[in-house]
């Protein structure tokens, strides 16, 4: 069976080395190009412009290739029992190949959350290919080997690059979280950062890192939900309305017993409220 022939492609440290040779060659070329021009101010300004977009066009070109490249790779059907055709060594390499040059682009772009995530959906695709493969396999041939070895080697990239997203994403989201002006934006970034790190401890459950993460995030969610429930109240006070105000103050203290949680800021933050609370008076309920 004839193996169709692998493209030519640069590896990404050199296919960037040389697009940053042709932009700074660009460069000169239109500096000195523009020099000659009179009445012309700061060319090497124009220059550097339209360097970087040779730099960044150079960038999306390769991007978009091998967004395309990978695409047509996974679109192809898996194997079923009833079907002869069979994932072949090749086949395999091939995939797990581009995976690598996947992960190898995302890593140079490395806080784009977009690029990592990218990666982990093919590995997870891979091994599923691969774990749909595995039952139809013999012991004695030797693609096994080979299965067991891609998957292996696509499991590390799959963690590697789910961590990295999940870290991106989430601390993206907190920012977010943090400094918008709308507090129901801000209680959805902070609930949208702990579904991203449950999402990744979904693959990693026992990992240190997301587990301490989703710790600190769920707080942080906790803690904008009940600021806003105690910004209510206190509006709702300073407009005479004690019976609401003591509505939203009661929602504020049974968002920070849940769980039965009990930390040092939780407890102030309690303490806080209650003490709120008491200053309200009765005879206007």
């Amino acid at each position: 069976m004839n193996t169709p022939r692998r493209p030519f492609w640069l590896p990404a440290s050199n296919y960037y080395v040389l697009a940053v040779g042709i932009a700074m060659a660009f460069f000169f070329v239109l500096w000195g190009i523009l020099d000659d021009v009179d009445g012309m101010r700061a060319p090497w300004q124009t220059a550097g412009v339209g360097a970087s977009v040779v730099l960044i066009g150079a960038a999306l070109m390769r991007e978009l290739i091998l967004r395309r490249r990978n695409s047509a790779i996974l679109r192809q059907p898996i194997p079923k029992r009833t079907d002869r055709r069979k994932l072949t060594a090749d086949q395999v390499s091939t995939i797990l190949l581009a995976i690598k040059k996947k992960s190898e682009a995302a890593n140079i772009l490395d806080r784009m959350a977009s690029g990592h995530r990218e990666v982990l959906e093919m590995c997870a695709a891979f091994m599923d290919r691969i774990d749909n493969e595995l039952p139809h396999v013999q012991a004695a041939s030797p693609r096994l080997a080979a299965l067991l070895k891609s998957r292996s080697a696509a499991t590390e990239i799959h963690r590697f690059h789910t961590l990295r997203w999940a870290e991106i994403e989430s601390r993206t989201l907190t920012t977010d979280a943090r400094s918008l002006d709308d507090p129901n934006q801000r209680i959805r970034a902070a609930s949208d950062a702990v579904a991203v790190v449950d999402q990744a401890l979904a693959h990693y459950p026992a990992e240190r890192s997301l587990l301490e993460s989703r710790t600190l995030l769920a707080e942080l969610a906790l803690s904008i939900h009940v600021a806003n429930l105690v910004e209510q109240a206190e509006r709702a006070v300073d407009e005479g309305a004690f019976p609401e105000a003591r509505i939203y103050y009661r929602d504020a203290l049974m968002s920070l017993g849940q769980e039965n949680v009990s930390t040092p800021e939780r407890d102030r933050a309690a303490q806080h409220i209650r003490d709120a609370m008491d200053r309200l008076p009765f005879s206007s309920e």
